[in-house]
């Protein structure tokens, strides 16, 4: 639950985001100047910080992957699914109905996916 709500913080507001994961550690810093400077390099920074860092504050091991899985969930939410969860899994079926039907509901379950630990 905690990496989700990170990366739904993180893409409202991409500081945020990183500060409820990280503290004022100066990753938190880097993410404010990229924010303030450019909104998009400061949103891809808080979801990579995201992806590489578990609710504990651990480092996640499969950071890469879920990186790029929650990057293909923004740009198209069923990929981010399949890419997590195989393309015949039941969420990459359902999440490709949300997606057809409704965007902003299949976006926010694939980050939810994407996300589960």
């Amino acid at each position: 639950m905690g990496r989700f709500i990170g990366v739904l913080l993180g893409a409202v507001f991409p500081p945020l985001g990183v500060f409820l994961l990280k503290g004022l550690a100066p990753v938190f810093w880097l993410n404010l100047l990229l924010t303030l400077l450019f909104w998009v390099p400061g949103s891809i920074h808080a979801l990579w910080v995201v992806a590489h860092t578990r609710t504990d504050g651990r480092p996640a091991p499969d950071g890469d992957a879920t990186f790029l899985a929650l990057v293909l969930a923004f740009l198209l939410p069923p990929l981010g699914v399949g890419w997590k969860r195989g393309l015949l899994s039941v969420a990459f079926w359902l999440n490709l109905v949300l997606t057809a039907f409704f965007w902003v509901p299949g976006s926010i379950h694939a980050l939810w996916v994407v996300t589960d630990e």
